[in-house]
């Protein structure tokens, strides 16, 4: 059961990001506070930097940097952004937090509107109460609910889950 508790929250904790780009039906308010914001308008980006916060009413995310790019509005490049979100790119520092003490953590984490992914790289670490998994990269696909977690030679993947102190088939019976 832990198992699919942590499963459920490293699910949660992908969504913080493409929750950002919320459509427009069913929308939420959605604060960000940064020390600076700069709009490059022909780029289709917006940056956000310096102790960036995003406060949505069920998560919230830390970081040094966002950074929002647009999908172009054609492929002429003197063309202005279409203002859909193709990547939202958080950069150093990345704290997530969620509901019931679901918290994730990572240099760097981004989500591809394109591929329904959330990628956590840098010590990325998700945990729910005591609860936690890490690896290299963990990789949320937002389409069909599954996640993986690779290890590599600087971190192998870990997972630490409490379980209960006996098993009850292993019990003696007097």
């Amino acid at each position: 059961m832990p198992t699919r508790i942590l499963l459920a929250a490293i699910l949660a904790l992908s969504a913080a990001l493409p929750l950002l780009a919320a459509p427009l039906a069913g929308q939420v308010p959605v604060a960000i506070e940064a020390d600076s914001m700069e709009y490059l308008h022909k780029a289709g980006r917006i940056l956000f930097h310096g102790q960036v916060h995003v406060t949505r009413q069920d998560m919230e995310l830390w970081a040094d940097r966002i950074i929002v790019q647009l999908e172009e509005a054609a492929k002429n490049a003197t063309k202005a952004a279409s203002g859909n979100v193709r990547t939202i790119t958080a950069e150093g520092n990345v704290r997530l937090q969620a509901a019931q003490n679901r918290t994730g953590q990572a240099k760097r984490a981004v989500y591809d509107a394109r591929t329904e992914k959330v990628t956590l790289e840098g010590d990325p670490v998700v945990r729910e109460g005591d609860n936690s998994i890490r690896g290299e990269v963990i990789i949320f696909h937002l389409s069909d609910g599954t996640s993986e977690v690779r290890g590599g030679p600087k971190q192998r993947v870990e997972a630490i889950f409490l379980a209960p102190e006996t098993l009850p088939a292993l019990e003696r019976k007097p």
